[in-house]
């Protein structure tokens, strides 16, 4: 066996081991989540002569909620597995950062609006760079999504680019909740899973930022963290150009 299929049966052999965890994690995560929304649906549909709008209106809100919940669970996975496929090869997609950023602020608008935050962009209109547009688009949401759950009502998010030399930067930053030192010791680790309850008790797999650390090192970029508890986080993309 030469150098190259010693390397693809090693690479298989931890890409199995992982999709070991990934399903157990799934039949517990989404099952839970997918249970909750049958049964308000059900509620719904049983109870629709019987209850008021503001009841109705609660209840759409509740499966609002898990279907966000769900929708950023099956994105992680799906992108982590398309990453972690033998054969697979980064893309150099052209990305245009303010595009991705404005499209991720439509998909929380509620949220931010629920909450009050203002998102402060510093970043040019015309900023374009080469990365794998998969990966960019899903670390930058999971960045923000957790930027939008540790923060406190009425805060703020700043969304900040820098390029020195041929490294891109992307920070996000929040003014909310923060990371104690354990915990954020153990994401600078990769821990696959860590999962803690956002300001308003907003529930998350804790699978986002394990999944893109390893994303983000397969095209050659990786996660920087800094974070204080009680005054907020500060999460880097870093892609050497």
């Amino acid at each position: 066996m030469d150098c190259e299929e010693k390397n693809k049966e090693r690479q298989l052999f931890e890409v199995n081991k992982k999709k070991d965890v990934l399903i157990s994690i799934i039949s517990h995560d989404l099952i839970g989540p997918l249970g909750s929304f049958k049964n308000l649906i059900d509620f719904l549909l049983e109870n629709q002569n019987n209850i008021s709008k503001d009841e109705i209106i609660n209840v759409l809100y509740e499966v609002k909620k898990s279907s966000y919940y769900m929708f950023d669970f099956v994105e992680n996975i799906l992108c982590w597995a398309k990453s972690n496929t033998i054969d697979n090869q980064p893309f150099k997609d052209i990305i245009n950062l303010n595009e991705v950023v404005s499209n991720i602020e439509i998909f929380f608008k509620d949220i931010i609006k629920n909450k009050k935050i203002e998102i402060n962009k510093q970043i040019n209109k015309d900023v374009l760079f080469k990365s794998d547009k998969n990966v960019i688009e899903t670390t930058i949401r999971n960045l923000i999504s957790n930027a939008l759950k540790f923060s406190n009502e009425n805060g703020k998010i700043d969304i900040q680019f820098s390029q020195n030399n041929k490294k891109i930067i992307i920070d996000i930053i929040d003014y909310g909740k923060g990371i104690e030192e354990n915990i954020l010791e153990k994401l600078k680790n990769g821990e696959l899973r860590i999962s803690t309850f956002g300001t308003n008790k907003e529930k998350g797999s804790g699978l986002g930022l394990g999944l893109c650390q390893e994303m983000l090192q397969k095209i050659g970029g990786k996660m920087e963290m800094q974070s204080e508890y009680g005054k907020g986080s500060k999460f880097s993309i870093v892609i050497e150009q």
